[in-house]
């Protein structure tokens, strides 16, 4: 009995056996490469996929993909960073345009007055349409415009982040 085709010889059905082992080999050897040289974050995933793949060849597939898929991507433009005086003009144009006015500090040290009032403006606008508003506010400006962070009961910096950190990604 013969483990190969009838039209094959043996000797060819052995040097494919050879070739597709080969290359297993390589490339098994190209997925410990990649766990011994990549960021331990990625080491982690490969690891992850391994655990979970009954085949671990596609794991470097998978790998090969990813790399040609990111050397082909064309990087994004990054923008020019903005001068301190245009900061400025675009934080007082925000501040011009928000319908709420409130003072940025002691709440938030990360932006000014005008992108944190156009932020807090645009919160209760969305606010608003709810029939039970998550946010009292008439409480909240009033804490927010006095500016006392000790005697506040209804505005926290936590809650003037969390308040800005939404409307910042909601606006995008």
């Amino acid at each position: 009995m013969y483990d190969v085709e009838a039209d094959t010889s043996r000797v060819s059905a052995l040097k494919a056996r050879h070739d597709t082992l080969s290359n297993e080999v390589d490339q098994l050897r190209e997925l410990i490469f990649a766990i011994r040289t990549r960021p331990e974050i990625e080491a982690q995933e490969i690891f992850r996929r391994l655990r979970v793949t009954s085949d671990p060849l596609d794991v470097v597939r998978s790998l090969r993909d990813g790399d040609l898929l990111l050397q082909h991507s064309t990087p994004t433009p990054v923008a020019d960073p903005l001068t301190p005086g245009q900061l400025e003009q675009l934080d007082l144009s925000a501040l011009e345009a928000s319908t709420i006015k409130v003072p940025a500090r002691p709440w938030t040290l990360l932006a000014g007055d005008g992108l944190v009032s156009e932020l807090v403006s645009s919160f209760f606008e969305l606010d608003a349409i709810f029939r039970f508003p998550f946010v009292d506010r008439k409480c909240f400006i009033a804490d927010m415009q006095a500016g006392d962070v000790a005697r506040a009961q209804y505005c926290s910096p936590l809650l003037v982040m969390a308040i800005c950190a939404l409307r910042s990604v909601s606006e995008l």
